[in-house]
């Protein structure tokens, strides 16, 4: 990528983090997804904290996300979060991440 172009997905990942904060669950939701579609492992800090949202679609948006990434640095918490989340959709979800990150 050009100097420019690295300059503007910096910022468009400085806003998307932004919006994971966000007190409506659908913007969080929504950052959640471009960041996945980003496919960059430095969008792993700002991803992180958001395994912990109170609104399920996030969490398994994020999760989602990790999978896409594809960044071996987030199996552990991958593997945590498949024995502790209390959503069925989102433990399901981990296992189709991890395959993913397995087979990067």
């Amino acid at each position: 990528m050009g100097i420019l172009q690295d300059e503007v997905l910096e910022i468009l990942q400085e806003k998307l983090a932004e919006a994971l904060e966000d007190k409506e669950e659908g913007v969080r939701y929504a950052a959640v997804i471009a960041l996945a579609k980003i496919k960059d492992a430095r969008t792993m800090p700002a991803l992180i904290p958001t395994l912990g949202d109170k609104a399920f679609l996030v969490r398994r948006g994020t999760v989602a996300a990790l999978g896409e990434i594809g960044d071996k640095r987030a199996r552990g918490i991958l593997e945590e979060i498949a024995k502790s989340d209390p959503n069925n959709s989102v433990r399901k979800v981990v296992q189709e991440a991890l395959i993913r990150i397995r087979e990067k």
